[in-house]
């Protein structure tokens, strides 16, 4: 919006001319914030072109009129801690030296280490913190080359590895989706030896039973049960099924909870009865409820066991309406959920891929209520900072750290790790208008007749 001028007089030589104008103030309302620093007041405006009718150009004088400050404390920040924005790679290093190629799963042990499933690289990597310095190394898989060979470290062949779990020994454990298998990652002091130990590698299918006898349409989430049993729960996500792999000596058996395979759809219920699309993210509450990100549903579905059936219901989102408002379950949305995790009070984390966004649901009596904890739905972007600052493009992974506030996300278009909560930020937001106080021109008017 330009000022409105009146009263404008000339005077002076016929070389230079001296516009004075006494201008009505107008209004230019900021709403902005800056993390760690006070907002002192907003950009002045255009100063304006030139006057019409003669080489001269002007410059407008404004002063800021100050109408009140809003004090903000937030509690989450959010910060890239490994690799760079738009940058596709597989370099190892520390914080933004390191490169990644499209990033999606993520996991953390109890020591604070974590493990990313590099997707497009077919690796598997492992972060470590040192004060503020994030030192990346590949563990596992040669970067952009395919495959299904078991090994150690480089030897070990992935094909878009998505999901990955670690249990409270240090194995990890992966869904290695175009493989169609489910591996373990087992360290053995500085190497680390891959071994498949369910489903066929290139075979995709539907069925129960023991080590490679089992089939997988292209699993994406993985989760464990932390206790002595050391049970791995399954999404399934092309079978739209939900399975349990049981350790039993040296085999690992293979049993589907719930869904139905190879037929989508959104109903609650008790095991084959109840239905997914596309479940892509997994994660178990110390209680041994499951909870599944269902991604083409746009919902998030709670798994109790009752006896010896698992018993499916939506605790969040409406099937098959996206959307992105907070909330309870009767109006909260979701888009595309893709990861989600948990923390030690059943807070459940969820990273919304299509929304950009990264939603916390908190659960109330028997009510969740979600809310946004960082990005602008629909927007994609790089930024770090607060919760209506920062943005994300395609967030996949998401984990807790099992010892603090903190979690992390795999930030899978940006090819970067991102970190929030556990940093307090106070924001000053300064409210005002600028006023329209004078205008010079300066050239050569025209003559007068």
């Amino acid at each position: 919006m330009s000022p409105t001028i009146s009263n404008c007089r000339f005077k002076g030589s016929s070389l230079s001319k001296r516009i004075v104008a006494v201008a009505a103030a107008f209004f230019w309302l900021l709403s902005t914030a800056s993390v760690n620093a006070q907002v002192k007041a907003p950009p002045k405006p255009n100063p304006g072109a030139a006057v019409p009718n003669g080489n001269m150009t002007s410059t407008t004088f404004y002063s800021w009129v100050p109408a009140r400050t809003n004090h903000t404390h937030y509690s989450n920040v959010w910060t890239t801690i490994a690799g760079t924005a738009g940058v596709s790679g597989s370099k190892d290093g520390t914080n933004h030296e390191a490169q990644f190629n499209q990033p999606m799963g993520l996991a953390m042990d109890n020591a604070g280490k974590l493990y990313v499933a590099d997707t497009l690289n077919h690796t598997i990597r492992q972060m470590y913190t040192n004060g503020s310095t994030w030192n990346i190394s590949t563990i596992a898989g040669t970067p952009g080359v395919s495959g299904s060979s078991d090994g150690t470290n480089a030897a070990a062949r992935f094909n878009h590895p998505t999901g990955i779990a670690v249990d409270g020994v240090g194995n990890l454990f992966v869904a290695d989706s175009l493989n169609n298998t489910i591996r373990k990652i087992t360290p053995n002091g500085a190497n680390w030896v891959v071994t498949t130990i369910a489903g066929l590698p290139g075979t995709n299918g539907f069925r129960d039973g023991t080590n490679r006898i089992a089939r997988f349409n292209r699993p994406m989430g993985i989760a464990i049960d932390p206790g002595i049993q050391g049970i791995l729960y399954v999404a399934d996500t092309f079978n739209h099924t939900i399975r349990e792999i049981r350790p039993e000596g040296t085999n690992w058996i293979v049993k589907t909870i719930a869904g139905s395979p190879l037929s989508p759809g959104r109903n609650d219920g008790v095991r084959w009865a109840a239905h997914f699309n596309r479940p892509t993210g997994i994660t178990r509450d110390d209680a041994g409820n499951l909870y599944v990100a269902d991604e083409l549903n746009c919902t998030i579905r709670k798994l109790r066991l009752f006896g010896t059936n698992w018993v499916v219901n939506t605790i969040a989102g409406l099937a098959g309406v996206p959307g992105s408002d907070d909330g309870a379950i009767s109006w909260d949305r979701l888009g595309n959920p893709c990861g989600i995790s948990i923390d030690a009070g059943t807070n459940l984390y969820v990273s919304d891929f299509s929304n950009c966004n990264i939603r916390k649901m908190t659960p109330s009596g028997t009510n969740w209520i979600a809310t946004s904890l960082g990005g602008r739905v629909g927007t994609s972007g790089t930024n770090d900072g607060i919760p209506n600052y920062v943005r994300f493009s395609g967030p996949s992974g998401i984990a807790v750290n099992p010892k603090g506030s903190t979690y992390f996300v795999a930030d899978s278009l940006n090819n970067t790790i991102r970190i929030g909560g556990g940093k307090s930020t106070d924001t000053n937001i300064f409210l005002g208008h600028w006023i329209v106080v004078g205008r010079e021109a300066h050239g050569i008017a025209p003559a007068a007749h």
